[in-house]
């Protein structure tokens, strides 16, 4: 083509160029075809004049036959592709398309000159630095602009391009997917029969398809993936199978999703590259293998039609490449990982969607979530945000919500509207059919196992169906479950918590779902130990939500009898789990506990007042728990507890019978009372929230029974810390069962060495990238094993031998501290509910002694209550001036004044180190002050007490603790001190030494409690619930 100058052009075809580079996609294909259609009608002008010429006798050249504005265009697209200015490549490309479309005279050796001659790579004109990323893509969308036209034609053209386009793939990685991109696009226009001769011209794509598998390009994968859907077997084109042995077989999805095959392929797959929010097109050609609906541009529409199930292969390929790939590698592949979760779910049934959940997939998740901070934090909200949406979707079947339900439940905390994500799934079906799905989803999860061996289940596995029946739970204490449907929950639940399972039996007990059957059936005996007593757990629970409601009575005594049934043969049952090895004390405590049950149900039975009836039944609700808790936890021992039942039933039988109208002495009356506050405060101490709500129930029963030392136990449970002894004492148990457990194990091994020798010969164990063990340390310091005499250790090696050790008794003691501070607090916090119940159900004088108890704990002691403990206390004790019955006078008087003079001297007085105890003993000061003013009495007394206490607040303000707020309130509660001590209030408003202390006394005077009081009582308050 013939030098030209852009000076020769209009104005208005200039500007063409410009709008090719403009972001909108209308704009450049409008602009691209205004200028192809310029340079068609030049060049319909121009072969006009050439004719004429040549009719003249004129001779002209080859490249004078193209006109001025097509050489023009032609050589400044070409070179405006390497710019990266705007869209520039998208519109150029288009261009030039449109040109050779429309412009036949422009030759396509022509175009491959100038793009030689313009986008050089090698020479003197070589480009450095970042142009030659820039005039490598020009190069790229040259060859796409002459595919598109239809200019590859001859197979020596597509030859050249498919060489050139591989080379190219090869200087930089990130051109890699667009240029095997248009090497696929070129190939599709290629025959069967032409690809072998292809092959032979290009040898280059055989270059590409005979590479080790792990350290392929991943886009030479993509190819031979591509040649294998569109030709079939390769055994003419290509030779050897050195990497894609696929390309030798009749096309099968299978041989892709092989797990070694996915393994060998893993590490060049996650090498793909990828940009935000884009995924490598690599990602749709293999998963869109198994689901067809996966492609570009169509992951996350909500029309988009689920696939059906496809587990086998998506499971080799989720825990193959996703689990055990990208979320083990870098941030940007975990993201991928998320990326493919967003995309894939709208897409799968219910059976693949509890593939993709997976375990490390939501410990990814969680981990992200948990501080703000981390890198992937937005982007694992996006996800769970994104898929709590997708429950919300009407083409998502009640199957796929429940399982999204169940897998999400754990970022609730994090994720703010996953709360009405669960409700809208709730109200979409009733509990029954909830029950039905989610029963049906824990049966299917038997299916993939092999042969019903306990091999087969993994963690995942057994994480996933503890969720299952964890939001089964969930539907059992919905507040609108009906009874029959809470009793067949609640069958399930002892069914799997109390049975082993044969093939022959199981059908008979339990109701599979008629899809594989048989399977199921065959697998169910694997359920290990670790299931039956989570399904024990969740029995629990369930009842601890249902067993106080009254339309739950019949069934409640229809499961406590099958319960009863069930320990009837217990020793001898073919189907109760053998794994539960009952010893002669645990069935010997059951017997005891049915022979309480039938003496509760014997009297019950009788005619009795309603109180007596109440203690009784609170009673044997107690016993049905603890007889449960025994055939479930066999691990603790409550022979104790049922001899305690036992021994108190005797006693309050004996106190309250008929027959026997003589009275027990004061002493066997405390006795027994004191034995049964002592049994609920050790049932308390039990991490169990049946038992801890059936101990509530009988304590709010026995209020009239509580003891004054029975109280006095109460208060001191509060102060209780832990000694050192108790944490030696702690440390030998534990270290006794641990060595007890080790003798057992070694035993075991040594039995398994005999009957097993050459079993673990050959066996590889994975890398880890925990943190050294104290095993590999060892190791690493030459320490043997056998302790020979010979040991090659040295004094270092021995000293940072015993510093390890030391280390580990020291983290190791820190922990159980912690534990049982946690296990302390939590105890505390339950005898608080106790106290809670005693005062505000409780007679005045009960009260007065409670509060006498706490008082004198928090003066002599009051450093063991914890702060949250004593801030909990006075919240309780706030509450009770509302409650004040009962008149005062004589010795009573004189107790409450007593009280209320010991707590105001306290607060008065106490030094800076315990001001956290003042809350509570006002509040006490307070309650003791509303007894006297209710009942008009001491009233002299009580103001030369608050008199004193005036002194103390005005002349020794920096020393006392008393705050204004406490006078006014007691000013409030009783009206007639304010005006015994109102020209006490006077005279300090008139000579206060400052102006601080004058207007807290005229505040006083006024009786108004500051905002600012208000406010932290009031956060306070909020913080308290």
């Amino acid at each position: 083509m013939k030098e030209v100058r852009a000076l020769s052009f209009s104005k208005e075809r200039m500007e063409l160029f410009d709008k090719l580079v403009v972001p909108e996609e209308d704009g450049r294909v409008t602009a691209a075809k205004q200028l192809a259609q310029c340079c068609l009608d030049d060049q319909t002008d121009h072969d006009e004049e050439v004719k004429g010429k040549v009719s003249a006798g004129k001779v002209i050249k080859k490249e004078e036959e193209v006109c001025a504005l097509a050489a023009y265009s032609c050589k400044r697209l070409i070179r405006g592709m390497s710019s990266g200015r705007g869209s520039a490549r998208q519109g150029f490309g288009l261009a030039l398309c449109e040109i050779l479309k429309s412009v036949s005279k422009v030759e396509t050796k022509t175009v491959l000159d100038l793009m030689d001659k313009t986008l050089v790579i090698e020479g003197a004109g070589k480009p450095k630095g970042g142009e030659i990323r820039e005039t490598l893509l020009g190069r790229v969308f040259v060859y796409a602009s002459l595919l598109k036209a239809g200019r590859l034609s001859t197979m020596k053209l597509k030859a050249l391009a498919a060489t050139s386009l591989l080379e190219i793939s090869k200087k930089k990685d990130y051109l890699s997917e667009i240029s095997f991109g248009v090497l696929m696009e070129l190939l599709k226009t290629v025959s069967e029969k032409d690809f072998s001769i292809l092959c032979n011209m290009a040898p280059k794509i055989r270059e590409a398809l005979e590479v080790e598998l792990d350290s392929c390009q991943i886009e030479a994968f993509q190819l031979a993936l591509w040649i294998w859907k569109a030709f079939g077997k390769q055994k003419g084109a290509l030779k050897g199978e050195e990497s894609f042995g696929f390309l030798y077989k009749d096309f099968d999805v299978k041989e892709i999703f092989r797990e070694e095959f996915l393994r060998g392929l893993r590490p060049s797959l996650m090498m793909a590259t990828s940009s935000h929010p884009r995924l490598h097109t690599v990602w749709y050609d293999l998963v869109g293998l198994i689901v067809p609906s996966f492609k570009k541009g169509t992951e996350a529409s909500p029309e988009a039609s689920i696939d059906d199930g496809t587990s086998n292969e998506l499971q080799g390929f989720w825990s193959t490449i996703v689990d055990d790939g990208l979320l083990q590698s870098s941030l940007e592949r975990k993201y991928l990982a998320m990326e493919l979760l967003k995309r894939l779910s709208p897409l799968l049934s219910a059976s693949d969607l509890q593939v993709i959940l997976s375990e490390p997939m939501m410990i990814c998740l969680k981990q992200n979530l948990k501080k703000e901070e981390n890198y992937l934090h937005t982007s694992a909200k996006k996800c769970v945000r994104y898929l709590y949406s997708l429950m919300k979707r009407d083409s998502l079947s009640l199957e796929s919500k429940s399982l999204l339900t169940i897998s999400l439940k754990q970022f609730s905390s994090w994720v703010k509207g996953a709360d009405v994500a669960f409700e809208s799934t709730n109200e979409s079906a009733t509990n029954k059919a909830q029950f039905r799905i989610l029963k049906d989803m824990f049966y299917s999860s038997f299916v993939g196992m092999e042969e019903g061996e306990e091999e087969g289940y993994d963690a995942h596995l057994l994480k996933r169906q503890k969720e299952i029946l964890n939001q089964i739970s969930t539907v059992c204490k919905n507040p609108n479950i009906e009874e029959d449907e809470a009793e067949e929950a609640l069958k399930f639940f002892v069914h799997h918590a109390f049975f082993e399972f044969s093939p022959k039996t199981c059908h008979k007990m339990l109701d599979f779902p008629e899809e594989k059957r048989e399977d199921i059936a065959r697998n169910i005996r694997a359920l290990p130990l670790s299931l039956n007593q989570y399904c024990f757990d969740c029995l629990v629970n369930v009842l601890a939500s249902l067993f106080q409601r009254p339309k739950f009575s019949e069934a409640y005594m229809s499961l406590i009898e099958k319960i009863l049934k069930l320990n009837a043969d217990l020793s001898t049952s073919k189907q109760a789990n053998y794994t539960r090895q009952y010893t002669q004390t645990n069935l010997d405590t059951l017997g005891v506990l049915k022979d309480a049950r039938k003496k509760i149900q014997a009297q019950l039975k009788k005619k009795g007042d309603s109180q007596q009836r109440a203690k009784l039944n609170s009673l044997f609700v107690l016993v049905n728990h603890i007889f449960l808790l025994q055939l479930g936890e066999l691990e603790v021992d409550f022979s104790s507890h049922a001899n305690d039942i036992v021994a108190i039933l005797e006693q309050m039988l004996e106190a309250g019978g008929k027959r026997k109208r003589r009275k027990l002495n004061d002493e066997s009356a405390v006795q027994w009372n004191d034995v049964l506050l002592d049994l609920m405060l050790s049932l308390l101490s039990l991490p169990n929230q049946l038992v801890r709500k059936s101990v509530d129930s009988v304590f709010s029963s026995f209020l009239s029974d509580v003891t004054e030392s029975g109280i006095k136990n109460l208060v001191e449970i509060l102060q209780q810390t832990i000694s050192e002894d108790d944490e030696d004492e702690d440390e030998d148990e534990e270290m006794d069962s641990e060595e007890e457990s080790e003798e057992e194990s070694d035993e075991e091994e040594e039995e398994e060495e005999e009957g097993d020798e050459g079993i673990g010969e050959g066996l590889e164990f994975p890398a880890s990238g925990m943190k050294q063990s104290g095993k590999e340390m060892m190791e690493d310091m030459d320490v043997d094993g056998d302790e020979d005499e010979d040991s090659d250790m040295d004094d270092e090696a021995m000293f940072k031998l015993d510093s390890i050790i030391a280390a580990q008794f020291q983290m190791r003691r820190q922990m159980n501290k912690k534990r049982r501070l946690e296990e302390l607090l939590h105890f505390k916090f339950r005898v608080l509910r106790l106290i809670e119940t005693y005062l505000r159900a409780g007679s005045l004088d009960g009260t007065l002694t409670l509060l006498g108890e706490v008082l004198t704990s928090i003066v002599e002691g009051g450093t063991g209550i914890e702060s949250n403990v004593l801030s909990r206390l006075s919240g309780i004790m706030s509450g009770m001036s509302q409650k004040i019955s009962g008149e005062v006078e004589g010795d009573k008087a004189e107790a409450v004044f007593g009280l209320l003079d010991k707590s105001v001297n306290f607060v008065a007085h106490v030094g800076p180190k315990k001001r956290g105890l003042c809350p509570a003993v006002e509040v006490i000061a307070l309650y003791a002050l509303k007894v006297l003013s209710l009942n008009g009495c001491k009233l002299e007394e009580v103001a030369q007490l608050y008199e004193k206490a005036l002194e103390r607040f005005f002349v020794h303000q920096k020393k006392c603790i008393l705050k204004k707020d406490f006078f006014i309130k007691s000013f409030q509660g009783y009206p007639s001190l304010s005006e015994k001590l109102a020209d006490k209030l006077k005279d300090h408003a008139e000579n206060a030494r400052n102006q601080f202390l004058k207007a807290e006394a005229e505040a006083m005077l006024k009786g108004k409690v500051s905002k600012k009081s208000k406010k932290r009582r009031k956060r306070k308050g909020n913080k308290q619930s």
